[in-house]
């Protein structure tokens, strides 16, 4: 298996709008990128014995879910578009960012799969520049340590799994993960031969 990541996968310009508008959203005195909390990063049988629960929680901000569309403001899902023009996915299944607080140290959340969804990819874009990583078991279950660098993209196959992790040296970690389905002339199909 092998592991497709881009870097600079956007305009630098435009990465730059998406960075400021999702972790500096203030702007004319009001808050125009909302994000919610949740206790959990994983389920608790992924979480990993090593990281204390403290640190197994984030926020997260919805973009798109299949069965209800963009579900957030059309500002917000088109800062994404120039992203989506990249991976050109044949059917979204969701979009969604997660963002991690600062940590002592760098803390793993735990391995898993994002669906049970056959021919599903996942695709990873790095909002921000941090000591944080993106980390996947192959085939043989060696971890794959991907350093996480603003304007980088990490596309999966399905069944690949990966986990996050949290960062100590920025006040937040930002990732935009993208699941969708993929059909038989997309490049990204070929690639991994499903």
């Amino acid at each position: 298996m092998k592991v497709l990541y881009y870097d600079n996968v956007i305009r630098q310009i435009d990465a730059d709008n998406l960075e400021r508008k999702m972790i500096n959203p203030i702007r004319k005195g009001f808050v125009d990128f909302g994000w919610f909390y949740v206790q959990n990063v994983v389920s608790e049988d992924c979480e990993i014995s090593e990281t204390p629960s403290l640190s197994q929680h984030m926020f997260v901000h919805g973009f798109y879910e299949k069965n209800n569309g963009v579900i957030t403001t059309n500002e917000n899902y088109n800062a994404i578009v120039p992203i989506l023009e990249k991976i050109q996915p044949d059917i979204i299944v969701r979009i969604k960012a997660n963002l991690y607080p600062n940590t002592p140290q760098v803390y793993a959340h735990g391995f898993h799969v994002d669906s049970n969804i056959h021919n599903i990819m996942t695709a990873v874009y790095f909002v921000n520049d941090n000591n944080g990583k993106f980390i996947i078991k192959d085939e043989h279950g060696k971890k794959i340590e991907i350093e996480n660098r603003k304007n980088r993209l990490v596309v999966l196959p399905h069944g690949v799994h990966h986990t996050g992790t949290t960062c100590s040296d920025t006040k937040t970690r930002v990732v935009i993960n993208f699941n969708y389905i993929c059909e038989s002339n997309h490049p990204h199909y070929e690639h991994y031969n499903i």
